[in-house]
C-alpha cells in the first residue's frame, strides 16, 4: 500500500469512528430525556394525588389507620 492509501483508509476509519461515537451520544441524550420526562410525568401524578385529597379516600378504603 501507498502512503496516500494508508491515509485515506486512516481517515476513512477515524470517521466511521467519529460518525459511531455521535450517533451512540445522540442516542444515550434522548434516552436520558425520555427518562427525564417519564419522572416529571410521575411526579406530576403524585402531586396531583396528593393535591386532590385522593389519598386520604385511597387509605380509608383500605382500613388503614
Amino acid at each position: 500500500m501507498t502512503t496516500s492509501e494508508i491515509t485515506w483508509l486512516l481517515t476513512g476509519v477515524s470517521a466511521g469512528v467519529i460518525v459511531t461515537v455521535f450517533v451512540y451520544l445522540v442516542a444515550f441524550y434522548v434516552h436520558a430525556y425520555r427518562d427525564l420526562r417519564a419522572a416529571e410525568e410521575s411526579l406530576a401524578q403524585v402531586r396531583k394525588f396528593a393535591a386532590t385529597g385522593d389519598w386520604y379516600l385511597a387509605l380509608a378504603a383500605r382500613n388503614v389507620p
